[in-house]
């Protein structure tokens, strides 16, 4: 078999494996389905099964807990009959108050700017595949939801929280409020959001313009 002219003719039918570097060819996967290497055996990619309708509705919740949860207190410590409750933005705010401003941007960034741009811009990209477009503008913006995968960094902030409050648990009386667990619900949806992704998929569209792109 001739790799380089299937390259030269169309380059998006080979795929290597990330073990081995055995390149296949594949013309088309059905859903649900794997390509796995011929060599070592290790699985190349999976189609799975309607994945732009995955990716969208877990995109739309994501966004919707996001923007729901600006809305509500994160948590409330009280002690001595004294009480203070915080939300998300306040706890930013809380940080930057203490000269750590450049802190203060970087986790309002990694913990819910980014997390929010990945999704609107893979909704923006999965709507305009469904509608049968294609071409280099939207291999840029998958490129580019691609690069902000690992600053999406939702999971940590709920952990760093955890941890800092075992340390103030003794002192006070915390409570987690309404925000903290959309946070977490959050955390959830972005999770599946990235996991419904099918970037074998999303390529194979974006390669397809016009109304055959859908199928």
């Amino acid at each position: 078999m001739d790799y380089r002219e299937i390259y030269s003719t169309a380059p998006d039918r080979l795929l290597a494996c990330q073990k081995c570097d055995t390149l296949s060819v594949v013309d088309d996967l059905p859903p649900g389905n794997a390509l796995r290497c011929r060599c070592c055996g290790h699985t190349i990619v999976v189609r799975k099964k309607q994945p732009f309708v995955r990716t969208a509705a877990f995109a739309i919740t994501s966004l919707i807990l996001a923007g729901s949860l600006l809305a509500f207190p994160f948590l409330s410590m009280a002690r001595f009959g004294f009480g203070h409750e915080t939300s998300v933005p306040g706890l930013v705010e809380s940080v930057a108050q203490n000269w750590y401003v450049l802190l203060s941007l970087l986790i309002a960034l990694f913990v819910l700017a980014i997390p929010v741009l990945r999704a609107g811009l893979m909704l923006y990209l999965v709507a305009l595949l469904q509608a049968g477009r294609g071409g280099d503008r939207l291999k840029r913006v998958f490129r580019f939801t691609e690069k902000l995968t690992p600053w999406a960094m939702t999971e940590i902030f709920v952990v760093g929280t955890g941890v800092g409050l075992v340390k103030v648990v003794d002192l006070a009386q915390v409570t987690f409020d309404v925000s903290f667990w959309l946070y977490c619900g959050l955390v959830i949806a972005f999770a599946l959001f990235n996991a419904s992704v099918c970037r074998w998929s999303i390529w194979r569209h974006i390669n397809r313009e016009g109304p055959d792109a859908r199928n």
